[in-house]
């Protein structure tokens, strides 16, 4: 007969333990004091087709997945709400490399400017341009006086094309003209 009774209390004991712990355990566990996100739970992130904010920080493919974040429809923008283009970026963007097509490149060469000049005619306008890989940044004309036979003064002229005209100056005492014009190429 105590073959059969230690069983049974061991069962008994077993079952009090256990629902003593329950016990515990429920008495330590707080629930929400109201409805997400207005209390101490926040509302998780889901597939509503509805916008969602979500005040702290987000942490994307932290076990390692090939893509970190798709957006098949729409426009992204970091440092503005309302993103017109497909990634919409406010501030300064950083990084290590940059493809636009196929052309991928991870630095830039620096530009460079010319100055060029026309040659130096006498009694007619003169122009003077950029060569076809460089860009105009300004110009100008220059006059030797015929007068004094050295005196050098800027006077105006125009853009024309890429490159800079300086119409003749005869009438004004300016007898010679020289064009100039700034360039740049990368």
């Amino acid at each position: 007969m105590t073959n059969r009774i230690l069983p049974q209390i061991a069962l008994v004991t077993g079952t009090l333990l256990f629902s003593l712990g329950i016990q515990t355990y429920a008495q330590t566990w707080s629930a929400p004091t109201a409805s997400p996100p207005n209390s101490n739970a926040y509302a998780p992130l889901n597939t509503s087709p509805a916008a969602q904010i979500k005040t702290g920080g987000l942490l994307l493919n932290t076990g390692g997945a090939i893509n970190g974040l798709i957006v098949q429809n729409g426009n992204v923008g970091i440092g503005t709400t309302s993103p017109t283009a497909k990634l919409d970026v406010q501030g300064y963007v950083k990084g290590t490399g940059l493809c636009i097509g196929n052309d991928c490149r991870t630095s830039w060469a620096a530009p460079r400017y010319t100055t060029r000049n026309s040659a130096t005619v006498q009694n007619r306008s003169v122009s003077v341009a950029c060569q076809i890989n460089e860009a105009m940044t300004g110009g100008g004309c220059n006059c030797q006086d015929t007068a004094s036979g050295g005196d050098s003064s800027a006077y105006g002229g125009y853009p024309s094309g890429n490159g800079w005209t300086c119409p003749n100056t005869t009438a004004s005492g300016c007898g010679r003209n020289t064009a100039y014009v700034r360039c740049v190429s990368y």
